[in-house]
This record gives C-alpha cells, sequence and structure tokens, in this order.
C-alpha cells in the first residue's frame, strides 16, 4: 500500500492484506533525469516507492524475508535501499515531495470512513496509487514494488513531529521514546525491529497506529497492563510475539480497534479478542493457533479473517463462521481442513453459504465429498478453492478453482456451478 494526498493502491493479480491488514519488497533503481542552473543534465535515482501485494488483501511481503510481514501503515516507511540524495538542487524537491507524504499513515485509519465493503477501500488504495505514480513517487515494475527514498521518508517523519515514532525495518530499538513524546504520539512504526524489553505500560492516550513487530530470535511477551493508556488505538500490529497462555488483559480495553495483526505469534487462547466488538480486520496468518474460540463469532463488524498457513488450526467450533455476517473476505491457504459435513463438531462448508457479502476466499478442502452439493458461492470475485488436493502452490491468479473429484457432478452441484 502506498500513498499521497487522499489515495491509495494495489495489485489485481496479487492483490495485500490490506488485506488493508497488509505486506511490501523493492527492485529495479528507476532513473530520472535533472537540470542544474547551467542547464547540465544529470541522472539520479528517482525515489522509489516499492510495493508488492498479496491476494488481493492488501497483505504485503518481501521475497528476501517471507516471514517480514507489515500493515499497509508502516509498510510506506520499511525499505530503504535508495542512496541518499544528497545534491542541493534535488532539496526543494524533495523537501515538497515529503510535505505531500508527511500525512500518508493515516490513510488506513481513513480507508473505513464512508465506505460499505472493503471493495471500496481498496478502490481508494489504486486510486491513492495512481494519483502517486502520476506525480513520479510510484514506480512499478513487473512485481508491483514500490519504496520511498530515505530523504523523503525522513523529511516524512520529521513533519509530522512528536506525532509519530518510526525506525527502519529491522533496526535496533536501543531507547523507548521519553513520556512526554509518547504522551503526544498518534503513530508508532517498529517494523520487524530488535528489541530488548516493553515497557510494563505504553503510556500514549493518543495513539491511534501501533506496529509492533518482533524481529528477535525469541518470541517477546507483552506485558498484561500494556495497552491500560492506548485506549484510542484503531491498528494494532504485533506480529512475531509471544501471547501464550493467553495475549495481554489490557488488550480488551481497546475498543476503539478495528484492525489486528497477530501474524506470526504464538497463541493459545484468544477469546479475549471476541471484545474487541469494531474489528473489521483480523489477521492470524501463521500463527501456531490451534482452535478458534467461540467469542470469535461475536465480530460481527468483522470484515476480513485471514488464517493463512495456520497449519496447526485443528478446531473451528460450528456456527462461528457463520455467524461473521459481514465476512466479505476469508483466507485459509495451507491451513485448517478438517471440514465436518454436518457441522456437529466442527465448522461445515455449508455455513460459508451464510456469508452473503462474501466476495473472495482462499480455501483448501481435502474431499470432494465434503462439499455440499447445493453450496454455490455466486458473489464471489476472487478465489482459489482447491477441492480433493491438499497441495497449494504459489500461483496468485485471483479465480483458479482446481479439482480432484471422487464424485460425478450433477447438473446442480455447487462444484459444477463455481466451473
Amino acid at each position: 500500500m502506498v500513498g499521497e494526498g487522499n489515495t491509495l493502491y494495489e495489485d489485481k493479480g496479487k492483490g495485500c492484506s490490506p488485506n488493508l491488514c497488509w505486506r511490501l519488497p523493492l527492485s529495479q533503481k528507476a532513473k530520472k533525469k535533472t537540470t542544474d542552473a547551467q542547464g547540465k543534465s544529470d541522472e539520479v535515482a528517482a525515489c522509489q516507492i516499492e510495493v508488492e501485494v498479496k491476494d488481493d488483501k492488501g497483505m504485503l511481503e518481501t521475497e528476501e524475508n517471507p516471514s517480514r510481514h507489515a500493515n499497509g501503515v508502516c509498510s510506506l516507511f520499511e525499505k530503504m535501499e535508495v542512496d541518499i540524495i544528497k545534491d542541493p538542487i534535488l532539496q526543494p524537491v524533495t523537501s515538497d515531495i515529503a510535505k505531500r507524504c508527511a500525512d500518508l499513515p493515516d490513510v488506513i485509519v481513513r480507508l473505513f470512513k464512508n465506505v460499505d465493503t472493503l471493495e471500496e477501500a481498496r478502490n481508494r488504495l489504486h486510486a491513492l496509487a495512481k494519483d502517486i505514480k502520476d506525480s513520479c513517487l510510484l514506480i512499478e515494475d513487473e512485481k508491483l514494488w514500490v519504496a520511498v527514498h530515505d530523504t523523503v521518508r525522513e523529511a516524512a517523519v520529521s513533519f509530522r513531529g512528536q506525532k509519530v515514532f518510526s525506525l527502519k525495518a529491522h533496526s535496533e530499538l536501543k531507547k523507548w521514546p521519553e513520556r512526554d513524546h509518547l504522551h503526544k504520539c498518534q503513530e508508532i512504526y517498529l517494523p520487524w525491529c530488535y528489541m530488548d524489553y516493553l515497557p510494563d505500560k505504553l503510556e500514549s492516550s493518543e495513539l491511534q497506529t501501533l506496529a509492533l513487530e518482533n524481529q528477535n530470535s525469541s518470541y517477546m511477551q507483552i506485558p498484561d497492563s500494556f495497552f491500560e493508556e492506548t485506549r484510542e488505538l484503531k491498528v494494532l500490529d504485533i506480529s512475531g510475539m509471544h501471547c501464550t497462555p493467553k495475549p495481554p488483559k489490557s488488550l480488551g480495553f481497546l475498543k476503539n480497534l478495528t484492525a489486528l495483526c497477530l501474524f506470526y505469534c504464538l497463541l493459545e487462547d484468544i477469546a479475549i479478542v471476541g471484545e474487541l466488538k469494531n474489528l473489521q480486520i483480523l489477521n492470524l496468518s501463521k500463527s501456531n493457533i490451534q482452535e478458534l474460540p467461540r467469542e470469535i463469532g461475536q465480530l460481527h463488524q468483522l470484515r476480513l479473517l485471514d488464517l493463512d498457513r495456520c497449519s496447526n488450526l485443528k478446531v473451528i467450533p460450528p456456527k462461528v463462521i457463520s455467524s461473521l455476517k459481514r465476512l466479505e473476505e476469508l483466507y485459509m491457504r495451507s491451513g485448517f481442513v478438517n471440514w465436518d459435513i454436518e457441522g456437529n463438531t466442527n465448522a461445515s462448508l455449508r455455513e460459508l453459504g451464510d456469508l452473503q457479502y462474501l466476495i473472495s476466499i482462499d480455501l483448501p478442502v481435502p474431499d470432494a465429498q465434503l462439499w455440499p452439493v447445493d453450496l454455490f458461492l455466486a458473489k464471489l470475485e476472487r478465489f482459489r478453492i482447491f477441492v480433493g488436493d491438499r497441495s497449494w502452490d504459489g500461483n496468485y491468479d485471483s479465480k483458479r478453482l482446481k479439482l480432484k473429484l471422487n464424485r460425478t457432478l450433477q447438473s446442480d452441484d455447487g462444484v459444477k456451478m463455481l466451473l
């Protein structure tokens, strides 16, 4: 995800994850000609904004480090691989760019304002990326990466003043900001950073966005009282954290939270997440969760649920999925496969038929017998459904149906209608 002004972007073929909940890498360096006062032409590396959007979800991820996950809010400032432009001729240009980029971190929070669906928010993302590209801030290649120049990034952060605390990806956090700074902070971005400790309580009452992604070799435990003074949070990413046996108790205070990312976390009992009634995006991908609690069914505003690569997930209680009436996108690639035909002890595929807003799904079904004959997901716009085959390759076609059947298809068979 990238942004300038009041607009946004994402690739139709590969999505993202955001998903407004969301990921990014870098590729070719663009050359741009500039002319000095004497009319001499020079080629400089243009500022790049690199982004690869995965699976139409807004989830971005780097090839160098597939486990690195960054939500769309902080990913714009993550990867800086261009040398800082020091030519004084370019300083007014980079300064102007930085001023226009200064409010970019707010974009993700505004995505859901005055929109009814994720698709509308995604369209805003597309429009924003186009505007940035037209302004020569976005360089596209076949991988659709985006990057921003160090000079622009640093200036943008400086224009935000004490409202933002941000480090580059894979940096070392040596010291947390002073209390006065934290009290004024509205956004904190620590994308896959090395951290020695977390404060017992994050005293940041105005904080709205927190990306706290742990790059340490060992999982880090979040203190129980950590979120007590951050009740205005709307977007929270605590990827790579140790949340067992339960997430911190203070997580339940975050009643305004709309997006929660627990990517690559150690999880056991996450029933407390069911208390976050305003949650619209929940990312549990690549976590070790074994059972989705019944309380998740209380998230009636949830629009996106990401269970990708949750290979330990064995139990989804009946009626939990069908309770998520607003769900628009469901991702279960290389994850849950224990579907119950009757829905007595585990979730049934038939529950998907109750999701009238569902338009995007990744779904593995190990046996064609599990697919109800009368189940037809008529509104799907993007899907990758593998029936009778557990293998999942890296093909990211937006519409893909892979079948290995052990039954004859009837004329009204839901699988045949998908074909």
